[in-house]
């Protein structure tokens, strides 16, 4: 249950580094806290507590500078700009290098 909560969290960062991280670590250990401080909760339960995992992103955002998202937001444009150029290389060299083949 705490593990499918913190698991749909994660999957509703766009962009997961090290803040992030930190951050899922700090609401792990706050949900463990408080499933030790009372009974055994269930996903209904944490959501009614925490929010929904939606809500908790969107709260993350909310809290984090605006420098640091454009950075990351920029580092990843960067990331899939180098990895298309790169797949472009490889696909041209390989329709070359069947052309050549083949003919």
């Amino acid at each position: 249950m705490i593990k499918k909560y913190l698991r749909n969290c994660r999957r509703l960062f766009p962009i997961y580094g090290k803040y992030e991280r930190r951050f899922m670590n700090r609401l792990k250990e706050q949900i463990q806290e408080h499933i030790d401080s009372s009974s055994n909760l269930n996903y209904e339960e944490l959501v009614e507590q925490f929010g929904s995992p939606k809500d908790v992103v969107v709260e993350y955002y909310n809290s984090v500078d605006d420098d640091y998202l454009l950075k990351k937001t920029n580092l990843v444009k960067q990331i899939k700009r180098v990895l298309f150029v790169i797949l472009t290389v490889v696909l041209i060299y390989f329709a070359v290098n069947f052309v050549l083949l083949y003919k």
